[in-house]
């Protein structure tokens, strides 16, 4: 168990000053705090400062602490921030300190195998003769230590790798490179059934068994912690660092893979993305404010603002539902994001929309989508409760009975094009870090040959693709002679510009789409008439007036 207390540095004067009596005091707080005992006596090779105490970095005292409140984690992180070193210091601290612990390390190769182990070693070597115990046999792959019956092994990642060995805790080392990281991982589950299990790697693609299990516990579907760390908790590793990297790696792909700031930096594969990333780093990402559960608001809604809406619905779980609002210039405004289910996700994003003046709104009709639009097109949500029905003519449609957007391959393409253009453009404003993930992680599937998220998923992408094709019919305004009754106006597939019609009347619902209430027979409920008039005497003669 890691105590809560505050490990104190001590420095090597005053380590080798230590009376015996003050020798068992700290070998006991080592016993119950590991990262005392990293801070305090673990010193590694630094390849350029040479043999030093291990530094101080928080990322590194919330790994420790999270490795021992769960026993099974997932570290996915950027190069050269200490993992290996302080994963071997652990190895060790298991070994010293917990007897009769079998710890199992599976790396990529030999070489790395070697490594880590040799790692292990030098820990030891380095610590005060006080600290240190009897160690056993010492080979390429053994690391005895048999005062109190505990080893470290190290194996290279072949078929047969720690498979009869039965294991107190296992560490899987660069995990997304291993060649038979399957067969290795039925393998060793059944020998760590009460143990640890903890998978470390750089990201390799998204066609492996660690971006497997990764996915699966970002969702929660799996007994793994996620833990995602940056490049950027290293000291010294700020703009300036970057930049200078950058220009000297092989590609911007490939160096954002080795040091990502998102896990879609991370898994994104070696092609160029989809998206502008130069354009993707100017996004200005924020916190916002939350609305209701699933919802975040960037831009508070503004009367004179024209705003214009996209939905891309999922039933929840691994699909999230995802709905933009998107301002005039490109803002995203509002996102409303959530796996929990579609009444949920329905309920929040109809209270989103009104928030933002009901606008122009594209919501993909295949699967879910036909249930959103029946329920905001209703006078009753998806759970039978009553409310306004969202005004007819701020959906998409093709025609009158058409309601909603049907992707095919080549909308598709056109919608994802037309962002990409308005994103390296400048015409897109992203504040959403997830939106931002998926963006960055969006491309050209190198085995199927489509475009799509190759981390996750793309249910914000296309969200987003849908707001930005939704200002073209951006709640097309009114006339003024529609409203006079001398013309009607379509409201569906046309680009309109603001010049065109009295700025006024932008917004403005449309005064013949008739919100009279009805009863058809006597033992129906009321019910909103809804039909779109073409004219004041049409709503007039209109059958519910009679």
């Amino acid at each position: 168990m890691v105590t809560q207390t505050k490990s104190k540095a001590f420095s090597d004067a005053e380590i080798s000053l230590f009376p015996p009596d003050r020798h068992l005091e700290e070998i006991t707080k080592c016993t119950v705090d590991p990262w005392h005992w990293i801070i305090n006596y673990v010193r590694i090779s630094d390849p350029v400062k040479g043999n030093i105490r291990f530094e101080d970095w928080p990322h590194l005292k919330t790994l420790v602490a999270a490795t021992f409140t769960n026993n099974r984690i997932i570290v996915l992180k950027a190069r050269q921030i200490g993992v290996s070193w302080i994963y071997a210091a652990l190895a060790l601290w298991y070994a010293r300190f917990r007897p009769n612990s079998n710890i199992v390390v599976i790396s990529k190769d030999g070489s790395a195998s070697s490594r880590f182990k040799w790692r292990c070693d030098f820990i030891n070597r380095n610590m005060p003769a006080w600290m240190s115990i009897g160690v056993g046999r010492n080979n390429d792959t053994e690391f005895e230590f048999p005062a109190n019956d505990s080893r470290i092994l190290s194996f290279a990642a072949g078929e047969e790798a720690g498979r009869s060995e039965s294991a107190s805790v296992v560490i899987l080392d660069e995990w997304a490179f291993q060649e038979y990281a399957r067969t290795i991982y039925t393998a060793i589950l059944p020998t760590v059934e009460h143990g640890k299990l903890i998978g470390i790697s750089t990201a390799n693609g998204k066609g492996n068994l660690f971006y497997e299990v990764w996915e699966k516990a970002s969702l929660g579907k799996n007994s793994y912690l996620p833990i995602f760390i940056k490049y950027n908790v290293r000291p010294g590793r700020d703009k300036k660092w970057w930049d200078a990297a950058m220009r000297d790696a092989e590609s911007p792909s490939k160096h954002r893979q080795e040091y990502p700031l998102t896990v879609a930096d991370a898994f994104a594969v070696i092609q160029d993305p989809y998206f502008s990333i130069e354009a993707l780093d100017r996004m200005p990402i924020e916190a916002g404010t939350s609305f209701a559960d699933y919802s975040f608001i960037y831009h508070a809604y503004n009367e004179d603002e024209v705003y214009s809406a996209g939905i891309d619905p999922a039933p929840g779980g691994s699909d999230a539902a995802v709905l933009h609002i998107l301002d005039s210039m490109g803002q995203q405004v509002a996102v409303c994001k959530t796996n929990e289910g579609l009444d949920k996700f329905s309920d929040e994003a109809y209270e989103l929309l009104v928030k933002y003046g009901t606008p122009f709104t594209i919501i993909e009709k295949q699967g879910e989508g036909t249930s959103i639009i029946r329920s905001f097109a209703s006078n009753v949500n998806l759970k039978g409760e009553p409310r306004v029905p969202y005004p007819k003519h701020r959906l998409y449609k093709t025609s009158e009975t058409n309601v909603g957007w049907h992707t095919s391959a080549n909308n598709r393409e056109l919608i994802l094009g037309e962002l990409r253009t308005a994103i390296r453009n400048g015409q897109v404003q992203v504040h959403h870090q997830e939106t931002l993930d998926e963006l960055s992680g969006f491309g050209t599937n190198p085995k199927t040959h489509k475009l799509e998220g190759l981390y996750g998923h793309d249910d914000t992408v296309i969200s987003l693709a849908l707001a930005l094709e939704a200002r073209k019919s951006v709640t097309a305004p009114i006339t003024k002679e529609a409203i006079e009754g001398k013309a009607y106006v379509s409201w569906e597939n046309t680009s309109i510009l603001p010049g065109d019609f009295d700025p006024e009347l932008w917004g403005k619902r449309n005064p013949f789409e008739c919100y009279q209430r009805v009863q058809k027979r006597a033992d129906y409920p009321l019910e909103v008439c809804g039909i779109d008039h073409r004219s004041e005497k049409e709503m007039r003669d209109c059958p519910h007036s009679q």
